[in-house]
């Protein structure tokens, strides 16, 4: 992605009341580093050979949907924030 782009998108965010700043700091403090728990938790009961896809609601940034994909799910992630749409796009692998 372009760093125009970038930019672009962090301008989106900010203007939709939630400060980019926020999930980048967050993330340095290791704040996001329980997802990947999580995501390996619900692995565990739910395998994603016997459920491949899932959906995360209210997915934010695509914390969480980033680490069930990694484990292996085919994840939609859907919130109410177009910015935050944005963002988690940006950040799926």
């Amino acid at each position: 992605m372009s760093e125009t782009a970038t930019s672009t998108n962090r301008q989106r965010a900010l203007q939709g009341g939630f400060p980019l700043t926020f999930p980048e700091i967050a993330k340095r403090l290791g704040r996001y580093d329980v997802s990947r728990s999580q995501a390996s938790s619900i692995a565990r009961l739910f395998p994603p050979e016997s459920f491949p896809r899932v959906i995360d609601i209210g997915c934010g940034i695509g914390r969480l949907s980033n680490e069930l994909a990694a484990v292996g799910y085919d994840v939609t992630g859907i919130d109410l924030s177009e910015e935050q749409i944005i963002l988690a796009r940006e950040t799926s692998s």
